[in-house]
């Protein structure tokens, strides 16, 4: 049956959605950490 197989590729291409959504999120926390410490508080 090649459902299975169909189903392997769509595991896989959801895994690699989910993990390009972490690290984007990661990437633009620490983005956005560094980017506001970098900055002092009150200062526009």
């Amino acid at each position: 049956m090649p459902l299975s197989q169909e189903y392997e590729s769509i595991l896989g291409f959801a895994t690699t959605l989910v993990a390009l959504a972490g690290v984007a999120v990661i990437g633009r926390t620490v983005a956005e950490a560094m980017f506001h410490r970098s900055i002092p508080p009150g200062g526009t």
